[in-house]
């Protein structure tokens, strides 16, 4: 197991193939202020620190205990993580919303694209049972 702390990130390797995301702020907007998703600064960390590296066939779970706010452009990363995540043959899971979060991820129908669990422990337990 290692853990490596950024900007906005603590990022926990769990072998075989599962890589904890946490997020170690509650307000994230100012890394997330811009017009283009790929020009956030949330967004280059992520790209950087999980995406470019990551390995195929890993889960990355996405811990969102911390985070208080959650914008449209905080979302629109999550969906392009997604999809660089997919392409190589991993998985995604989110976890740790607060529940006004989690309603509006109910509006936006998020289930159709991301498995959801309300605990990280429930989220490694789903990725450790299917490697």
């Amino acid at each position: 197991m290692t853990i490596s702390l950024g900007d906005s990130t603590l990022l926990e390797t769990i072998p075989p193939n599962v890589l904890v995301v946490r997020f170690v702020r509650p307000d994230l907007r100012r890394e997330l202020d811009c017009l283009n998703i790929e020009d956030c600064a949330l967004y280059h960390e992520i790209k950087a620190r999980v995406l470019n590296p990551l390995p195929i066939e890993t889960t990355v779970i996405f811990n969102f205990g911390l985070v208080e706010r959650f914008p449209t452009a905080f979302y629109q990363t999550m969906v392009k993580a997604r999809a660089e995540i997919l392409a190589k043959g991993g998985r995604i899971v989110l976890c740790g919303f607060a529940p006004e979060i989690l309603d509006g991820l109910e509006i936006l129908q998020a289930h159709r694209l991301f498995e959801i669990v309300p605990k990280e422990e429930q989220a490694l337990l789903q990725a450790q049972s299917q490697t």
